[in-house]
């Protein structure tokens, strides 16, 4: 029995997050290789050999697996991006950033398997190509899941900032590149719809929103090609309940700001709804 215990290494298991590559056995000489899953980071060798000698031993400790504050991604077709420590709450004070850069002449989509931060406080930030270029494409918190992100250059930047309190599980993001040869898809926005379905160069496309909801941004857009890049001038809008306002139409809709959704704290909104003297007012409450 002895000499059995003297042949073999323990087995030195498996890293959380982290899986076996190849295990040629524990016995004296054998190599075990470990890699990490999508969006983690190894630390410690990626290698353990079972030691010859009088004590059967591993030359290096069991690595781990660590989902990383920041990091750059360069020519890699595809990957993930998973907030520091997920799925375990995030730390407080992080200030993260990750660059993500593809081929010449490709974008970059992003698309979100789960996002939870604490709403207008831990904020993730997403760039068209660096944040000097002042190109956002959006900022993000809370527990909704976001729509997917599509850049039109060949780089995104992604900042993560959080504050001093309350910290949530985070996010987990899936990058892919891809050959822009037409503007992305505008999309329709929540509450409202889209006229018109061309995505090449000069086509152009309109938006109108649900009642009670107000566009922001344009209602009309335009497919632009400047050399290998596509993009809409200007962004697609988004259709939003307004925090009060002045309404003169004879019916109409009053939502309260971001509904369905919850509404925001520390909000004071007045609607004032003005019609012909001649005329009276009647509110009905859907829910």
């Amino acid at each position: 029995m002895g000499g059995f215990e003297l042949s073999h290494c323990e087995d030195p298991g498996v890293p959380q997050f982290g899986f076996k590559v190849n295990d040629q056995g524990h016995f004296s000489g054998s190599t075990i290789t470990y890699k990490c899953d999508p969006g983690y980071t190894l630390h410690g060798s990626s290698i353990l050999k079972c030691m010859t000698g009088e004590r059967r031993a591993w030359d290096n400790p069991l690595p781990s697996c660590i989902a990383e504050c920041g990091g750059r991604f360069k020519g890699e077709s595809s990957g993930r991006i998973l907030s520091p420590g997920y799925p375990f709450p995030y730390d407080n004070n992080l200030r993260c950033t990750w660059v993500i850069e593809v081929d010449s002449g490709n974008i970059v989509s992003l698309q979100f398997l789960a996002f939870d931060t604490e709403a207008s406080h831990d904020i993730l930030k997403v760039w068209d190509g660096p944040p000097e270029n002042e190109m956002s494409l959006r900022e993000l918190s809370g527990s909704l899941l976001p729509e997917g992100i599509h850049s039109t250059l060949n780089m995104v930047t992604i900042q993560f900032e959080t504050d001093f309190y309350i910290s949530k599980s985070g996010f987990a993001i899936e990058f892919s590149s891809s050959v822009a040869t037409a503007c992305r898809d505008p999309g329709v926005p929540m509450n409202g719809t889209r006229n018109g379905d061309g995505r090449e160069p000069g086509d152009t496309v309109t938006f109108q929103c649900d009642p009670g909801y107000e566009l922001q941004g344009e209602m009309k857009i335009t497919c632009i090609q400047v050399e290998n890049r596509y993009y809409w001038q200007p962004s697609p809008p988004v259709c939003i309940a307004p925090c009060g306002g002045n309404l003169t139409e004879s019916s109409g809709f009053i939502l309260s700001p971001n509904y369905p959704h919850p509404y925001p704290h520390s909000k004071d909104c007045d609607w004032l709804i003005v019609v012909n003297s001649d005329y009276v007012l009647s509110l009905a409450f859907i829910r």
